[in-house]
């Protein structure tokens, strides 16, 4: 008995430490929507910050209506950063309440480094694509695109995990 108890007490040290850095080994994830202005030509100005802007959404924090964005109407193009673990999935929609007839963007992270995509209608529509980044600062995902008029300008909803139906090949989304 007395060994085991000397167990327990050589143990609380490592768990106050345990617990205590927590808050410094959190894997929560945040998706940064990061909207650039561009003139009416559809070229980002380069001097002009009037429709430049940061959206920010916490990990599980569903967005139906992006609408509240401060820059939603400018005139602007959308690139984003996505921090988490391994598997975090997020949807970007470009109608609101996640309706797909506008196009949509799924990505997936397969490492635990920070994504970052600038472009996201560079991908061929409507089949899964893989993307290893050579700048090791930034990780590799998984990005499924569903071509929608202007998605890039578009973007109106956000929803974590997945929603749609079957292994690999997205449907209508499930409320």
């Amino acid at each position: 008995m007395e060994e085991s108890f000397l167990r327990v007490i050589r143990g609380i040290p490592i768990l106050v430490v345990f617990l205590g850095f927590a808050p410094l080994t959190s894997l929560a994830g945040e998706l940064a929507l990061l909207k650039e202005s561009i003139t009416e030509e559809g070229t980002i100005h380069p001097f002009s910050m009037e429709c430049s802007g940061i959206f920010y959404v916490k990990q599980d924090a569903n967005v139906q209506d992006m609408s509240d964005f401060q820059d939603y109407s400018c005139e602007g193009i959308y690139s984003l950063t996505l921090e988490g673990p391994i598997n975090t999935t997020v949807t970007l929609f470009g109608n609101f309440f996640y309706i797909t007839d506008r196009g949509y963007l799924i990505l997936r992270k397969t490492d635990d480094r920070k994504v970052w995509v600038i472009s996201l209608e560079s991908f061929k529509p409507g089949t899964w694509f893989h993307v290893d980044s050579k700048d090791k600062r930034y990780g590799s995902y998984d990005i499924y695109y569903h071509e929608g008029w202007h998605f890039e300008r578009n973007i109106s909803s956000v929803k974590w995990g997945k929603w749609w139906m079957g292994k690999n090949l997205p449907s209508s989304p499930k409320n």
